[in-house]
């Protein structure tokens, strides 16, 4: 494999993540961006319409008052209309006529040039088409003098002031979307620098370094996912580190049984008759059982470790059949020294705890085996079970040579084994399995004597659930 191209595969992959997520975020800005401004575009055209409409309708209305106000004497004293026909003034000096239609006694007596209709609409203001067009008109009556005076402006103009201004206001905003945009851009990229510092520091990174990224600078959403690295590189640690250490105990505890073997093998090699032959082949025999116990002790404890059995399958067992199994299997061992070994009493046969049936049998094997080990010839082994308030209780007690309370602690450790044990064939690995089992179980293990004069008794408290 060629490290480079690897390098820059991950390269290409890290500008990749960089682009994605440049992409993901600014995307959503744009469009938000884009209903931004049509939601201005559409809140400044409807609010200006209103405003436009309120000013001009208050022109119309100032308007008409005071053509009112200027006309009205001048009619009910002369009998003669104020203005004629002909004559059509401009009201006002912006850019919109306003036109005017005056009416007296049901006949017009003065109109601009733009009407050529008679008009009727209610009194106020009201819209209305009038020569094809559309106005809106203020209709001042007055029922006294019987006059109505008509003041209309057209709706055109008041629609091309509301899109100018609308389009004056919403303009610059479209103006400076693809600032906006490229200065988001920026932004993006740069608080995604932390991220490529992370990413270059684990792609330098040689595969023998698993000490935690340092992230005290890096932002709080970034130091989440640098801290997930960090407990996965602290877990990746720990199980090199076990693999190193099963790899070491391996090669410590193997190295004695293969040179005992391989002598063996060279005294069966030279063996002057069949008897030296055969006591030779045994004692190889025995060797490799004793390995063979040894690798199978090394496996189960490897299994055992924290970060291999998170699927661990708990279900409801019955711990006194397993109890019995155990006993049937190892009978055999107990029988050729005599040992009197039985359930004395079992006291949570209609009870169950919840645990792992197969590391419960490899517990409770490795607790009888072992006694059963230490046990002299003719000795007595007595196993029982009983329920206290909050937990099931297993007890297996020997009249054996027993462990000085000062080690006791220690014997559950890997490989240790009391100086005055030595002599008795075993791997010391079998109670820190049992203590591994328990502890998985949530279990105490209790370890006193069985009586003045000495041997063990083994105590595991399950707790009740």
């Amino acid at each position: 494999m060629d490290p480079h191209g690897a390098r820059c595969r991950l390269h290409d992959g890290k500008t990749q993540l960089m682009q994605s997520i440049r992409r993901r975020l600014l995307l959503p800005l744009v469009g938000l961006y884009a209903i931004g401004w049509l939601a201005t575009a559409i809140y400044a055209y409807y609010q200006t319409q209103h405003e436009v409409r309120e000013l001009f309708d208050e022109e119309l209305v100032l308007i008409g008052n005071t053509l009112h106000a200027l006309i009205k004497h001048e009619i009910l004293e002369n009998e003669q209309p104020l203005l004629p026909l002909e004559y059509h003034p401009r009201l006002t000096e912006t850019q919109h006529a306003i036109a005017f239609q005056i009416v007296r006694d049901g006949k017009v007596i003065s109109s601009s040039s733009e009407l050529s209709q008679d008009l009727n609409p209610p009194p106020g203001l009201a819209t209305i088409t009038a020569n094809g067009a559309q106005w809106r008109v203020f209709t001042m009556a007055d029922k006294k003098a019987d006059l109505r005076i008509h003041i209309l402006e057209p709706l055109r103009i008041r629609h091309e002031l509301s899109d100018s201004i609308t389009l004056s206001l919403v303009m610059p905003l479209l103006i400076v979307m693809p600032g906006l945009l490229l200065l988001s851009w920026l932004i993006i990229g740069d608080a995604l620098r932390p991220l490529r510092r992370v990413s270059r520091i684990v792609e330098t990174r040689s595969p023998q370094d698993l000490s935690p990224i340092d992230s005290h600078d890096v932002p709080g959403e970034i130091q989440t996912l640098t801290n997930a690295i960090n407990r996965l590189l602290a877990r990746l640690d720990d199980a090199l580190a076990r693999e190193r250490r099963f790899t070491a105990d391996a090669a410590h505890e193997l190295r004695t049984p293969i040179a005992a073997l391989k002598a063996q093998a060279g005294v069966a090699s030279r063996a002057r008759n069949a008897d030296e032959r055969r006591n030779a082949l045994q004692q190889i025999e025995m060797g490799v059982e004793r390995s063979s116990r040894l690798i199978e002790q090394m496996l189960t404890l490897a299994r055992l470790e924290p970060e291999s059995n998170e699927s661990l399958d708990m279900q409801p067992v019955r711990l006194c059949p397993l109890i019995e199994s155990c006993i049937a299997a190892l009978y055999p061992a107990a029988l050729e020294k005599d040992i009197d070994l039985g359930l004395q009493r079992c006291g949570c046969r209609q009870t169950r705890l919840q645990g792992n049936e197969m590391a419960i049998n490899i517990l409770l094997c490795n607790i009888i085996g072992n006694a059963i080990r230490y046990t002299p010839a003719n000795g007595r082994i007595d196993i029982r079970t009983e329920l206290a308030e909050h937990h099931i209780i297993l007890e297996v007690a020997d009249n054996g040579p027993g462990i000085p309370a000062a080690q006791r602690q220690r014997v559950q450790e890997r490989f240790y084994r009391a100086e005055e044990h030595r002599a008795i064939q075993g791997s010391g690995l079998g109670l820190s399995i049992v203590a591994r089992i328990a502890d998985l179980h949530r279990a105490r293990i209790d370890l006193s004597d069985t009586s003045p004069e000495g041997g063990l008794t083994f105590r595991v408290l399950f707790p009740r659930y």
